[in-house]
């Protein structure tokens, strides 16, 4: 019999709770089905300012490197699985790994970091524009590149993290795992070894879809995620309500910065904002949609809503942009030109009028059902972990 490989998860939890905390929890879960796991995870609530802040500066944190080092003495993994590592965790955990001659795989969820490129606004972004990457929009008069909206101190520390980090990338032998082809081939853009690169998608343990509509008969396009400026929420209401359906409303899932301002600007009885919900309750929403909508104007990875979508085989109507599109199955005809408002209007009146929405979410569940199921990505992760670095 086999010995079970060891995987170490180390991942720095997020202060508000995201979607990479719950795919790293997820993928620690898939993981601990297959092999022997154990998890180092951090935060970063802040006991002692000066601390972290002599921390920050270093750009290593001594108290995590020594947490690490103790972890790999004990545990002693074949392999350390590393997600998120700002702030608390630190880049000095890397340097740990390397010298121990650890195997390990980076999973990036996001291409934030190559953002973290200067300190000037104007290499990163065109006034008045916004960035793909990281969702900042520049002001006029603006002058340093704000990764943090209100902390110019942590914008500054966040670039002199990100500097280091790309350097880590492209300098030491380690797997970096990301979420499509398109993040690769920018990766590959700024020095990364192209045979340390591998496309590994996240598991996000699909839904199935439910017999019986919870919500009744009304149709509704839907969006749910954050109301937020990047997610083009103002456009996807103006383009809705210019399309004047009488018989199908724009439902709104969700909390964010714009949420007040929405809801005072678009006071019309067919957009309905349902604010927060919980996880089965945006599940059962989706399966009673006729369609997701959204418009991000991100670089988006993995679109966890819409993979929920397809799997409970519900259509969606997406901006194509990123890696959404290896999503879908080829000459999916519902994406449209990110920024294109007057293509996001063509795929509502044309979705509007479908007559095969059924198929076409059946062969979009039969699509990703071959793209994340828990036996094709733990293949795929086996066929990673067993190549050579």
């Amino acid at each position: 019999m086999n010995k079970k490989k060891k995987i170490l998860v180390l991942h720095n939890r997020y202060q508000i709770r995201g979607g990479e905390d719950i795919v790293m929890e997820k993928e620690t879960e898939l993981f601990s089905r297959y092999f022997e796991v154990e998890t180092l995870f951090f935060s970063n609530i802040i006991h002692s300012k000066l601390e972290q802040i002599f921390y920050l500066l270093l750009g290593t944190n001594y108290a995590s490197k020594k947490r690490l080092e103790k972890k790999l003495t004990t545990f002693q993994p074949d392999l350390c699985y590393v997600g998120n590592t700002w702030f608390e965790a630190s880049l000095g955990i890397f340097k740990v790994l390397k010298k121990n001659n650890i195997k390990t795989f980076i999973k990036l969820h996001n291409s934030r970091h190559i953002c973290c490129d200067s300190f000037f606004v104007w290499r990163h972004i065109k006034l008045n524009q916004y960035c793909s990457g990281c969702g900042q929009q520049r002001k006029k008069l603006q002058v340093l590149n704000k990764n943090f909206k209100n902390s110019i101190a942590k914008s500054i520390l966040i670039i002199r993290y990100g500097k280091k980090y790309r350097k880590i990338l492209r300098t030491y032998n380690f797997k970096i795992l990301v979420l499509g082809k398109f993040h690769k081939e920018r990766l590959s853009q700024i020095g990364v070894k192209n045979n340390n690169i591998e496309i590994f998608y996240n598991f996000i343990g699909l839904p199935k879809p439910t017999a019986e509509p919870i919500i009744g008969k009304e149709k509704f396009f839907l969006y749910a995620g954050r109301i937020s400026a990047e997610k083009g929420l103002p456009e996807l209401i103006q383009t809705y309500l210019s399309c004047n359906f009488s018989d199908i409303k724009l439902y709104i899932v969700g909390e964010g910065p714009l949420m007040n301002r929405l809801k005072e600007d678009f006071q019309n009885k067919n957009v309905v904002f349902h604010g927060s919900l919980s996880n089965r309750e945006t599940l059962d929403m989706i399966s009673n949609s006729i369609a997701i909508v959204t418009n991000s104007k991100l670089f988006e990875g993995q679109p966890t809503i819409l993979c929920e979508a397809s799997a409970l085989g519900v259509p969606s109507i997406y901006p194509d942009t990123g890696s959404i599109s290896e999503f879908f199955p080829d000459q999916y005809k519902y994406k449209f030109n990110q920024f294109s408002m007057e293509d996001l209007r063509e795929k509502l009146l044309l979705f509007s009028k479908e007559k095969n929405a059924e198929r076409i979410g059946s062969e979009n569940r039969k699509h990703i059902l071959e793209l994340l199921s828990e036996d094709i990505l733990i293949n795929k992760f086996n066929n990673i972990m067993n190549s050579k670095t």
